[in-house]
C-alpha cells in the first residue's frame, strides 16, 4: 500500500468474546504528526493500540504500518517502532543507566546512545540513581527512554500522563514536544485528558464506546466550536429580554451567552443595551475549549 500515513487502519471491529470493543474504526496517522488518540477509560484505546502493535489477534489484513500490513511484516514494521504500554517495566534494583543496559546489550546498542537517550529524557543527572527511587514521572521518562533506545521512527505511548502530579505532566509534555520537532518523531498518543492533548497534538482521533467520532487536524476540531458572546451587565435579566427579541440568549448564572457572529453584531449588541440605560461591564467573545467539545462530539454518538 502506497501512503503518506505512517498508521493507517481500514474499519476495524474487535471483540472480546461477546463484548464489542471497536466498532468499524478508520484512522490515518501522517508522518511527523503527534497524533492525540483521545477517549474516556474503557473506549478502546488500549485495545486500539495493542491491535496496533500486534499484541492481539485481529483476523483481518487491515492494520497498516509505514504502509505495510502488520500481520505479514510484523518483524519488518516493528523494528521501527517504539511503545510504552500500561506503564513503563523497569527494573527497580537497576539505576536508571542500567536499566537502559539491559535493554541496550539486547539491541546491540552502546553507552554512547545510552547517555544520549538519558539526555533527551532529562535523566543524566540521576543516571546512576536506583529507577526503585525515581519518581512517577522519572520511571515515565525512563520508559519513554527505553522506546527510544532503537531510534525508532513511531513511538506509541499509552496514557503516559496518567497519575502524574503537575511537574510530572509538564516534563512528559515537553519531551514529547522535543521528540517531535527536534528529533522528527511520529507520536501517536492516547490520553483522557483532553486539555493536555490540545497543547501537544497536531491531529485528534476521538474514540468513544468503540466508535470514532471524529478525525482531523486539531484546528479542524477547534474550528467546530461555535464562539458564544458573552455579556455581563448590571441588570442581566432585563438585558436578556430586550436583546431576546432579535438574538438568541443563553443564560447561565453569571451571564447572557449569544452565539457569535461578528464584531458588528457585538457592537450592535453594546449599543442596543446602553441606549436603554443597561450598564455592560463585560461583553466578550468565548470559544469552546477541546474538553468541551469533546463532550459535544461524544454525545451525539
Amino acid at each position: 500500500m502506497v501512503t503518506d500515513d505512517i498508521i493507517k487502519v481500514e474499519n476495524l471491529s474487535f471483540s472480546f468474546g461477546q463484548q464489542k470493543v471497536l466498532n468499524n474504526i478508520s484512522l490515518n496517522v501522517p508522518k511527523g504528526s503527534v497524533y492525540g488518540f483521545l477517549g474516556p477509560n474503557g473506549s478502546g484505546k488500549t485495545t486500539t493500540i495493542k491491535l496496533l502493535l500486534n499484541l492481539l489477534q485481529n483476523h483481518e489484513n487491515n492494520i497498516f504500518l509505514f504502509g505495510k500490513e502488520i500481520k505479514a511484516n510484523r518483524e519488518d514494521v516493528l523494528k521501527k517502532v517504539g511503545s510504552l504500554i500500561e506503564g513503563p517495566a523497569l527494573y527497580h534494583h537497576l539505576s536508571g543507566f542500567d536499566n537502559l543496559k539491559a535493554r541496550a546489550i539486547i539491541l546491540g546498542i552502546n553507552n554512547e546512545r545510552i547517555n544520549d537517550i538519558l539526555s533527551i529524557v532529562g535523566l543524566t543527572d540521576a543516571a546512576k540513581k536506583k529507577a526503585g527511587k525515581y519518581s512517577l514521572g522519572m520511571k515515565q521518562r525512563l520508559g519513554i527512554g527505553l522506546a527510544l533506545l532503537s531510534d525508532p521512527e513511531l513511538l506509541i505511548l499509552d496514557e503516559p500522563t496518567n497519575g502524574l502530579d503537575p511537574n510530572g505532566i509538564i516534563e512528559i509534555r515537553n519531551l514529547i514536544k522535543k521528540l517531535s520537532i527536534e528529533h522528527q518523531k511520529t507520536i501517536f498518543i492516547s490520553s483522557h485528558l483532553l486539555a493536555e492533548i490540545e497543547r501537544i497534538a497536531t491531529h485528534v482521533g476521538i474514540l468513544y464506546q468503540g466508535n470514532l467520532s471524529f478525525e482531523g487536524k486539531i484546528e479542524d476540531l477547534q474550528s467546530l466550536a461555535k464562539s458564544t458572546l458573552c455579556v455581563d451587565t448590571d441588570d442581566n435579566l432585563k438585558a436578556a429580554t430586550i436583546l431576546n427579541i432579535n438574538y438568541e440568549v443563553l443564560k447561565d448564572d453569571k451571564r447572557l451567552r449569544i452565539p457569535y457572529e461578528s464584531p458588528e453584531q457585538a457592537a450592535a449588541i453594546n449599543k442596543l443595551l446602553i441606549q436603554n440605560d443597561i450598564s455592560v461591564y463585560n461583553l466578550f467573545k468565548e470559544k469552546k475549549d477541546l474538553e468541551s467539545l469533546f463532550l459535544d462530539i461524544t454525545q451525539t454518538v
